[in-house]
């Protein structure tokens, strides 16, 4: 899971960022400008899906940059940080469009959770897993399963699997698929390391399933997550 920081504090962002990091979250600190450099306000684009979510820490100015992403059309989870109980500030923060606040100290695995639940249910997904074919998927983490039996897939395999069980059924595009796992980073070409990623997926899938194809190629559009015909509910 990958989120952006916006921590004004340069201890506690350092905090921040290796915590996340030691649990398995990729955390990019970034500054005022960058975060608000997200979306181009004014415009009637948004932020592709699968975006990385975004945490704003104790500071004055967390209310207006959520303001700003949220008319910019950023549609990723917003959670805002604060120290200690405050209805106003929390009720303020909720109105400037984050969708949730949460008080320090907090695990990062909590934090993790909590992004998990805005993503499933920004999908239409109430539940914490959802059934395709024969495998139950899951959106806390947890690697999918074949009768019981869970598939071992990498950190990278797992989120594009999630990202496409999000939306089961639907064309999900190369680059939403590459935004999902390396938004933030920016890395390399998104083509050919998610060709990479779903070849490796789709094998271990097709082993752990005696034979069956979960992923349909969608050839110029992307990929698609589909229950294998013949295959019995799970």
């Amino acid at each position: 899971m990958q989120v952006i920081l916006y921590e004004p504090d340069d201890a506690i962002r350092s905090s921040l960022t290796s915590s996340f990091f030691s649990n398995g979250m990729e955390c990019y600190p970034a500054s005022r400008e960058e975060i608000e450099g997200l979306v181009p306000v004014g415009r009637g684009d948004r932020l592709p899906t699968g975006s990385p979510a975004i945490i704003l820490g104790v500071c004055p100015e967390a209310s207006r940059i959520a303001i700003t992403l949220r008319s910019g059309r950023c549609d990723s989870p917003i959670i805002a940080l604060q120290d200690g109980r405050s209805i106003e500030r929390t009720l303020d923060l909720l109105m400037a469009g984050c969708d949730d606040v949460v008080q320090r100290p907090v695990s990062p695995r909590e934090l993790a959770a909590r992004i998990a639940a805005i993503q499933r249910r920004s999908f239409g997904h109430a539940a914490a897993s959802v059934a395709v074919g024969g495998m139950t998927i899951y959106f806390d983490g947890r690697e999918p399963e074949i009768a019981g039996q869970p598939i071992r897939l990498s950190g990278r395999e797992n989120a594009i699997f999630r990202h496409l069980a999000l939306q089961s059924g639907k064309v999900v595009s190369k680059a939403s698929l590459y935004n999902a796992v390396y938004g933030a980073s920016n890395r390399m070409p998104f083509d050919k390391v998610i060709e990479v990623h779903i070849c490796k997926l789709r094998k271990k899938l097709v082993t752990a399933s005696g034979g069956h194809d979960f992923i349909e190629t969608v050839y110029g559009r992307g990929y698609k997550l589909v229950a294998p015909k013949g295959m019995a509910a799970a």
